[in-house]
């Protein structure tokens, strides 16, 4: 046995082992110090020493690593959750980042009217100050890259660039949009009824199907005949076999009804969402041109109201004239794409509608030929139980001859 000492990492316990001499058996000391934050040693006479030093013969104690695995787990439980709550406290409120996006999407707008006008040499449009301002910020940022000029690039080229910039920032919100639609739609979808129609419709031809396959057994006389004629055990596989095909009949035509009203389900719902979105999108051009109408409604009034009469008024009017019929000329423009928009759905509803009333002649022509179906395995069923009538007669007549030839 070889003589060692230990010494705890916090300073606190100390063992030591001695062998005895002539082999007279081991001593052990285990002495622990409580109290205070570091360990405090004293002598036999009750006075203070330093801490015990430990020898390079000391065995190496492994200690148990749980705690300290806990310990980590929640430290990082805890970090992660400061992470989020720091995330959450910068995120905006859902009005606020709405009316951001709307703000980019009528940003872009105006940078294709800025790029129409550019290409039009007689346009006399205003510019939009949050794009001039956009566009100095552009040429700020590219002026720190080597070989810029940026008299070389037309203003055409740094709207082209500010436009595919905004495009990115849109379509990354449209996927962050969609994403999280997509996991509130997964975690709300036992609620939904379009994602799940065959958990919470009742199909009341299913269940007449059900009730009347599964409940028909034999009568109280066949069933008697049955277990006279054969044994109890071939009685009971026969009902069996008879339930178990029943039921794998009716499961198949269940199964392929849900799977059909599901997929009608699913893709009326994506159309139905798909015209909303186009609604929107038309009802927002339609806000658009009613707003420039009323502009230009009240600026026609007040030029009425007062009596402009200097060339260069004249000449003002003019220009402003001009100015609001080409604004009204770009929005007749967007308006009357809007309204192909709205033929181009409005075709695409009757054609959808059309193949919904196709596929529910489908449907129906399924749930006759099921019930044709049905009523041909019960007259089978009628047919079969006729026949074991018959043989049981027969079996009851042959024993009556045989018990008469014996006597």
């Amino acid at each position: 046995m070889v003589d060692l000492n230990h010494l705890s990492n916090d300073g606190r316990t100390y063992i030591a082992c001695k062998t005895l001499p002539e082999n007279g058996g081991l001593f052990a000391y285990v002495a622990v110090t409580v109290g205070g934050n570091t360990g405090c040693w004293v002598n036999c006479c009750g006075r203070p020493i330093p801490t015990p030093v430990v020898k390079p013969i000391d065995l190496k104690v492994e200690m148990s690593s749980a705690p300290k695995k806990i310990c980590e787990q929640e430290d990082k439980v805890y970090q992660l959750t400061a992470e989020v709550r720091a995330i959450l406290s910068n995120r905006r409120s859902q009005e606020s980042r709405m009316l951001t996006y709307e703000f980019f999407k009528r940003l872009l707008n105006n940078i294709e009217q800025e790029m129409l006008s550019e290409e039009d040499p007689n346009s006399t449009a205003c510019h939009d100050p949050h794009v001039e301002a956009l566009l100095e910020k552009l040429i700020v940022e590219s002026k720190g890259c080597e070989n810029f000029n940026p008299r070389l690039f037309k203003r055409i080229k740094m709207l082209s660039l500010l436009k595919k910039r905004l495009k990115n920032m849109l379509q990354e919100i449209e996927d962050r949009n969609q994403k999280l639609s997509n996991h509130v739609i997964a975690s709300t979808s036992p609620i939904l009824s379009l994602l799940s129609p065959a958990s919470t419709c009742s199909n009341s031809m299913t269940e007449m199907m059900w009730q009347g396959a599964l409940m028909e057994k034999p009568t109280s006389k066949m069933a008697d005949t049955l277990a006279k004629t054969y044994p109890a055990c071939v009685v009971k596989m026969l009902l069996a076999l008879l339930a178990r095909e029943r039921r794998k009949i009716i499961n198949q035509l269940q199964v392929k009804q849900e799977n059909l009203v599901a997929s009608v389900k699913r893709d009326l719902f994506n159309e139905i969402k798909k015209g909303i979105m186009a609604y929107k999108v038309a009802r927002q051009e339609w806000v658009d041109v009613m707003r420039v109408v009323m502009h230009y409604n009240k600026i026609k009034e007040s030029l009425a109201e007062k009596d402009l009469g200097g060339s260069s008024n004249n000449t003002k009017s003019d220009y402003l004239q001009e100015t609001i019929h080409k604004e009204i000329e770009d929005t007749k423009k967007r308006l009357d794409k809007g309204n192909r928009k709205n033929e181009k759905l409005q075709d695409d509803i009757c054609e959808l509608n059309k193949s919904i009333h196709v596929i529910t002649e489908k449907i129906e022509l399924e749930q006759v030929q099921a019930e044709d179906q049905l009523r041909a395995f019960q007259n089978e069923i009628c047919t079969e139980k006729s026949l074991i009538m018959n043989r049981t007669q027969t079996i009851s007549k042959l024993e009556k001859m045989v018990k008469a030839t014996q006597k």
